[in-house]
């Protein structure tokens, strides 16, 4: 939903060009800044993300509970960002199903019209009738646009009331969480999310998704995306307060944000990636480390 609102909020004189500064054109790419020198080399290891599902809930899990960490999350705030991560939720769970529900209209409106079309280019016959009975089911259709439009500022105004309680200094560690976050901001992957946090629409192709083992590797540099930034504005000075708001909600709402947050709390075994903290057993299942 956030490309809807979000894809014209950076004013142009950001992409102007900074020459001359070495450290501009060849960023560092890296994690976080850990708590305490000496956790440097683990939180610039964690970011590296895993190629496969099978170790991605622990590797989450640990790099949401640093980012917390680094956050310094009290338990009040630990507590209702597992809230905020529920309303969230709920919000996206309305939005599928409006989504689902208007999915059976469409059917309903054009299933007749499309199966027309494709019997008849089947056949080899002229389906140019057909143009006006699709315009006049598909302008039949309501509209989901606004409605969707309403609920993601809903939900930034969500996400937005609980990076407001924290300090800040807290505040301004918010954005890290593109820690966990690599796979959603990669451009080829979600380049909604992307053109929506970067404020401009960049060609296909422009950007190398290579998966890396090591931090140190190219690859790390989220497809290219902050050397291009190096090149117009630094990224944390490109990021505005909607993209910063943006960040946050995709940070509240990723999966095993609540889970993570309720290992901090100690209301679930480190290892627990059952349903609920209270789950018997057997209905846990955990990877195996």
């Amino acid at each position: 939903m956030l490309w809807l609102v979000l894809s014209c909020a950076i004013d142009s004189s950001q992409f102007e060009r900074r020459s001359g500064d070495p450290e501009l054109v060849a960023p560092t790419v890296s994690a976080p800044p850990a708590p305490r020198a000496e956790d440097e080399p683990l939180y610039q290891a964690l970011y590296a993300d895993e190629v496969g599902e099978e170790a991605r809930p622990l590797g989450q899990r640990a790099r949401m509970m640093a980012w917390m960490t680094t956050l310094g999350l009290t338990p009040t705030q630990l507590d209702d960002l597992r809230e905020t991560h529920a309303a969230l939720m709920a919000l996206e769970e309305q939005h599928q199903a409006d989504r689902e529900a208007h999915g059976l209209r469409e059917m309903e409106a054009l299933g007749p019209v499309y199966a027309a079309i494709v019997v008849g280019l089947a056949e080899g016959r002229d389906v140019s009738d057909q143009a006006v009975p699709l315009a006049d089911a598909q302008t039949e259709l309501p509209s989901l646009h606004e409605q969707e439009v309403a609920r993601t500022r809903e939900a930034l105004d969500v996400a937005a009331a609980w990076v407001a309680q924290l300090e800040p200094h807290q505040q301004r560690l918010v954005q890290d969480s593109r820690y966990f976050l690599r796979r959603r901001l990669a451009p080829m992957v979600n380049p909604g999310d992307y053109e929506a946090l970067v404020g401009t629409r960049w060609m296909a192709g422009d950007f190398d998704t290579r998966s890396t083992a090591l931090p140190s590797d190219d690859g790390m540099d989220l497809g290219g995306l902050w050397t291009a930034e190096a090149w117009r504005a630094h990224p944390d000075d490109l990021l505005g307060p909607l993209q910063q708001q943006a960040i946050a909600l995709m940070a509240l709402s990723e999966p095993g944000i609540a889970e993570a947050a309720e290992v901090m709390l100690g209301l679930r075994q480190p290892l627990d990636f059952g349903p609920r903290p209270d789950a018997p057993p057997e209905e846990t299942n955990p990877p195996e480390p």
